[in-house]
């Protein structure tokens, strides 16, 4: 009994040393994290809308005036989202914003353009009913100053960008017809280049 206890023993430290011996070789494993943008809002208590892709699109330079008669040169982005909706009809929502050229996204963007940051130039929400019926939604101009898109966070080393947003939006055919877009979040979307 004592020999087979031995024997057991040096047979468990033989295995752990090969164990052991094996995985201490110069080879690293590195390891690279995938960050998966992520964009979703609820239109109701109940239901969160998730888009299933989100793309970042750097555009044209734009020249915005304000209300003194001033002037700032601004780069417009678009960020689009594509998904279905909880009622089965596929979505798109496409965000047009003048930013400032330096790069630095953070900032709460508005329709209301701000000097040194800019604004929202359109905010828009298209949805497909049928093979030929869609619906399109933009800016509800009774609640136009509510809306906002926020810049929390930006990585300028991956290009990524983290934030929220709100609108309250109108059918462009029957006015009458309101979505209001509420918890509105985007996490790891990416802006560089494409």
């Amino acid at each position: 009994m004592k020999y087979k206890v031995k024997g057991m023993l040096l047979m468990l430290i033989a295995v752990l040393s090969a164990i052991l011996l094996n995985s201490c070789r110069d080879e690293l494993e590195v390891y690279k994290i995938q960050r998966i943008g992520v964009f979703s809002f609820s239109n109701d208590k109940l239901n969160t809308q998730y888009a299933e892709a989100v793309h970042f699109y750097q555009g044209k330079s734009v020249l915005h005036y304000y209300a003194d008669g001033s002037s700032e040169l601004l780069s417009r982005v678009l960020l689009t989202a594509d998904g279905i909706n909880t009622a089965g009809n596929s979505f798109t929502v496409n965000i047009e914003l003048d930013v400032v050229k330096d790069g630095d996204f953070i900032g709460i963007y508005k329709p209301q353009y701000e000097k040194h940051l800019g604004g929202i130039h359109t905010f828009n929400y298209l949805e497909k009913i049928t093979d030929s019926t869609y619906k399109s939604y933009n800016l509800d101009p009774a609640a136009i100053e509510y809306a906002f898109m926020r810049i929390d966070r930006q990585n300028m080393e991956e290009k990524l960008i983290l934030g929220d947003f709100f609108a309250s939006m109108q059918n462009d055919q029957e006015t009458s017809e309101k979505l209001i877009f509420f918890e509105g979040t985007f996490k790891d979307i990416y802006y560089g280049p494409q």
